[in-house]
């Protein structure tokens, strides 16, 4: 996954590596699980640009390198953030997104910040619950970002 990433065995590496396996642990031991799935990419576009609520119970999201994730309160999705209160996550910063699936309440919709064609990039970590074959099949159906 590193090696992905484009990082380098050395200092900077295990610090990340670290960071990661805290998040890892924190996310399992809440949730109570014993497996979770983990994104680490290099984000150039516009991935996710539009205001959601992911098909999981919940999902940890931190930006290592570039601009943070945006969230607001809301029940539905705004077609324009007009008149919104966007909050932005800061670079490093971790936070835990409740989902869709089986939460009480409102979840928190969140995108990632629009930066096609300004030559940013953004170094992602996503941690979810596995999916079960109800999620993914929601997931692949709702044309979201969820992945």
């Amino acid at each position: 996954m590193m090696d992905d990433a484009g990082y380098e065995a050395g200092a900077a590496r295990e610090a990340l590596t670290d960071d990661v396996t805290m998040l890892v642990e924190g996310f399992s031991s809440i949730l109570m699980l014993d497996l979770v799935r983990v994104r680490l990419e290099w984000i150039t576009g516009d991935a996710c640009r539009k205001f959601h609520a992911d098909f999981v119970t919940a999902r940890v999201i931190c930006t290592y390198v570039g601009r943070g994730t945006e969230w607001i309160y809301g029940r539905t999705a705004p077609l324009d953030a007009a008149g919104v209160t966007i909050h932005h996550l800061g670079a490093g910063d971790a936070a835990l997104f409740k989902g869709k699936l089986n939460n009480p309440g409102i979840p928190l919709l969140h995108r990632s910040p629009p930066i096609a064609g300004t030559g940013e990039r953004r170094l992602l970590l996503v941690i979810s619950p596995p999916p079960t074959s109800d999620e993914t099949r929601l997931e692949q159906n709702s044309g979201g970002c969820a992945r």
